[in-house]
């Protein structure tokens, strides 16, 4: 059985959400943080620091899933020069502004 250093203590947080609950652990650092972020208003509740979390974490692999899909493309030669971008870009500028202005 693995014992955990001294320094790591559990703290359990509930995640309630309207299809089941979940419960995790989190070391006392964790849990310090997300008390933290609660006292000082920044978030109403736990649940609503933890599940901020969990979004910019599925952001995150979101991200990661396109960064691959480009490192993928170029891998195959599937690139397109800065002018092009560029171009592209202005363009796209430009209708926007036409768009909104």
């Amino acid at each position: 059985m693995y014992h955990f250093p001294s320094f790591w203590c559990w703290a359990s947080i509930p995640l309630v959400d309207s299809i089941k609950a979940l419960e995790i652990q989190l070391s006392e650092e964790h849990r310090s943080v997300i008390e933290g972020l609660v006292a000082s208003g920044r978030f109403l509740s736990a649940e609503d620091a933890v599940l901020q979390g969990v979004r910019l974490l599925a952001a995150n692999e979101r991200l990661r899933s396109h960064v691959q899909i480009g490192i993928d493309q170029a891998e195959r030669g599937d690139v397109y020069d800065h002018d092009t971008v560029f171009a592209q870009l202005k363009a796209m500028a430009s209708q926007a502004v036409a768009d909104n202005g």
